[in-house]
């Protein structure tokens, strides 16, 4: 028995997904980054506030100050933003997406056509709060909000996920 659902994704699902992505599927660098960008750049602006104040070393305390002000802004302000653009950027991001969740393969269609991929494409799923986290290596998710389904249809989805994908 095949699950359909069909929907928009809106630029905060788009958002959540590549937070998702970011946060468990992306490179050990990459991960770390996005984990640790605001904790490090708390205390460098710390650091650097002390250096000021105790009149260390003014242009490394100008540096940290700076480089800490990147690192929070970066990650709280600029790259939502830079990912809002490019959801707006690409069409088929845009336009209604069917996803069928069959036994032996998940069929997607977009405003840009078709395609099929066997559940063995699929390494891990993530599901969080609104939405459900498909990851095929090395860079495609598909994101799924929990909207698009019914309280019964994303039980069976879950079941199936469970099932297709062990180890989760």
């Amino acid at each position: 028995m095949a699950l359909t659902t069909k929907f928009k994704l809106t630029a905060d699902e788009f958002l959540g997904g590549q937070r998702v992505f970011n946060r468990y599927f992306a490179p050990p660098i990459a991960r770390f980054n996005y984990r640790y960008a605001i904790p490090v750049g708390i205390l460098l602006l710390i650091e650097g506030a002390l250096g000021l104040f105790l009149k260390w070393n003014i242009g490394i305390s100008l540096f940290l100050l700076g480089f800490s002000a990147y690192l929070i802004t970066f990650r709280t302000i600029f790259g939502p933003i830079i990912v809002r653009k490019e959801f707006a950027q690409y069409l088929d991001l845009v336009n209604d997406k069917t996803m069928e969740f069959g036994e032996e393969k998940i069929f997607v269609q977009t405003s840009h056509g078709k395609g099929e991929s066997l559940w063995t494409r699929y390494s891990r799923f993530v599901e969080t709060h609104d939405l459900i986290v498909l990851f095929a290596p090395p860079r495609l998710i598909h994101t799924i909000p929990k909207r698009a389904v019914s309280s019964e249809e994303l039980t069976d989805l879950r079941k199936l996920l469970q099932r297709k994908l062990p180890g989760n």
